[in-house]
């Protein structure tokens, strides 16, 4: 009953003034009582209008990861991505999305730009150390070790290896960080929304780049 009296409230408040802002809180009302369809009726008039309102874009893949449409979902949250790179709400939507469909590397992107972005977000982190199957820390983490030891190795012979995987997630924060920077800047934000968007192995691929 309470959701029914706010989406009439929201209907009034957009009816008197339909080219407003008003549509994406009542679609989001719609798509919580899971009235996709009519969620999706009023997004499609709102972005009409605001084709670039991230609250909106993020509502609209909301209505269709729901509906299980993986492929417009994903499409919706890379739209919102694009005009704002660092919101935390559409790289947590992605996440979820990438782990839904089994990408868990795309996932793993996603929840690494997130706690960079909100390093308080602690279901963040602890969704990134449950895919990564171990404790994250991108100060200096060296989970080989305890296993290495067990086997026989001696920890001095570990040291450099152990070095090697500390500067590597430092070096992982630091492109994080530059990318995120990109993003921030107009000038710059459609070549960070570019290297955001390229293969799963992204920051690899640029850490390896730059020390290689």
């Amino acid at each position: 009953m309470a959701i029914s009296s706010e989406i009439e409230k929201l209907e009034r408040r957009w009816q008197e003034n339909p080219a407003g802002l008003m549509f994406a809180p009542l679609a989001e009302a719609y798509r919580k009582a899971g009235n996709y369809q009519r969620a999706l009726e009023v997004l499609e008039v709102g972005l009409a209008v605001h084709a670039d309102y991230v609250p909106a874009l993020i509502v609209r893949g909301r209505c269709h990861l729901d509906a299980a449409d993986l492929a417009a979902s994903e499409t919706a949250f890379h739209q919102a991505l694009a005009s704002d790179p660092a919101n935390p709400i559409a790289l947590r939507s992605m996440a979820d999305l990438y782990e839904r469909s089994g990408r868990l590397d795309e996932a793993i992107e996603r929840l690494t730009l997130l706690v960079e972005v909100d390093r308080g977000d602690g279901e963040a982190r602890a969704s990134l150390e449950r895919l990564r199957g171990r404790p994250t820390s991108f100060a200096a983490p060296a989970p080989f070790l305890p296993d290495a030891l067990s086997l026989g190795a001696t920890r001095e012979a570990l040291l450099p290896w152990e070095r090697a995987v500390r500067a590597r997630h430092l070096r992982h924060a630091a492109v994080t960080r530059l990318v995120l920077g990109m993003a921030r800047r107009p000038a710059l934000r459609r070549t960070a929304v570019s290297l955001l968007g390229r293969a799963p192995r992204l920051f690899d691929a640029l850490v390896a780049g730059a020390v290689g």
